[in-house]
């Protein structure tokens, strides 16, 4: 059985993401994850790269590829997630808001994103 590799995965240079999983396609605003084809199991894709049924349209969420564009709403809801999980809802949102006014604590480090 021969496994056909979509082209476009070659020009991204699609391949194994960083230990860094922010930089991952899990939080690039291209993925979408849980995309159900005729009632069979949730598969991962990419806008970009294509959203066909077919298995080569495949994308994983700890890959990355040349394309990636980051998800500034799902990361920060991320970092929030890591740094501090016993935050209430309310304050993560206050939190939220406050660093991307740019008004939050001047002695917490700002989140860089690197392109």
């Amino acid at each position: 059985m021969t496994r056909y590799k979509l082209e476009k995965k070659n020009r991204l240079h699609y391949r194994p993401g960083s230990t860094n999983t922010s930089r991952n396609c899990e939080h690039c605003k291209y993925f979408i994850d849980n995309v159900t084809y005729s009632g069979g199991e949730p598969v991962a894709r990419c806008s970009v790269m294509g959203l066909s049924q077919a298995p080569m349209y495949n994308v994983r969420p700890d890959y990355t590829c040349n394309a990636q564009v980051m998800d500034t709403d799902s990361l920060s809801e991320y970092v929030i997630n890591i740094v501090a999980p016993e935050m209430s809802q309310a304050t993560k949102e206050d939190t939220a808001g406050a660093n991307a006014r740019g008004d939050g604590p001047k002695d917490r480090p700002r989140m860089i994103q690197y392109v």
